[in-house]
């Protein structure tokens, strides 16, 4: 298992170098100048030369590439941010990953909830109201773009609840809870669509096994 591990991972070298060319090259094409994205269209040109030198945009791409591989490769270092002054791309990017992990761990506790509750009462209230209603809210969110869910919740229910529609308040538990109540559960719900068809499936299957309706 390990060596098979190992060779997939040599396999995946040349594929990530790849990516990484392509990304660095496209990033290279997009019009502008780091330095006047820095300080602005007015800055003043020694300035700008002086950033880029010190940033060491001037020097040519395949130097660029080299510097940007080693870093990465060596301490997954991807430089400092062109916008935010002062602060590194990996401080800002785990900053966003400690959020979206909350909203995905929220997300999937709602989406399990929802999904084997749904799932269960459908099956266990098989060929009625509550089957046929359950199930067709499962194929609803299915069927239903996450986006435009989350656009009905913004509009109809944080107005109701008074819950914040965007932004992060990380002051409390309280205020991260509210923060993430509405995302959350646009994505729970639509994730729980899939969970209480399959738990449905699953225990229909079981409640028609001998020994269950021996029991019965």
């Amino acid at each position: 298992m390990f060596s098979y591990t190992l060779r997939r991972l040599f396999e995946a070298l040349p594929v990530i170098l790849l990516v990484t060319m392509i990304v660095f090259i496209l990033n290279a094409m997009i019009p502008g100048d780091p330095g006047r994205i820095r300080f602005g269209q007015r800055a003043d040109p020694a300035q700008v030369e002086a950033y880029n030198r010190e940033r060491g945009y001037l020097d040519p791409l395949p130097v660029q590439y080299v510097r940007y591989i080693s870093r990465l490769a060596i301490s997954f270092d991807l430089g400092q941010s062109d916008v935010k002054a002062g602060i590194s791309v990996n401080e800002i990017l785990g900053e966003a990953f400690t959020i979206t992990f909350r909203l995905a761990a929220l997300s999937i506790i709602i989406a399990i909830f929802v999904g084997v509750g749904a799932g269960i009462l459908s099956a266990v209230f098989s060929r009625t109201l509550i089957d046929y209603t359950a199930m067709f809210l499962a194929i609803l969110g299915v069927s239903m773009p996450v986006f435009w869910l989350g656009i009905l919740v913004i509009i109809f229910v944080a107005p109701v609840l008074g819950l914040p529609r965007a932004g992060f308040d990380d002051s409390s538990i309280i205020a991260q809870l509210r923060s993430l109540a509405l995302p959350a559960t646009a994505l729970g719900l639509l994730s729980s669509a899939t969970i209480a068809r399959l738990t449905r499936s699953a225990m229909l299957d079981v409640l028609s096994q001998d020994y269950v309706r021996t029991a019965r």
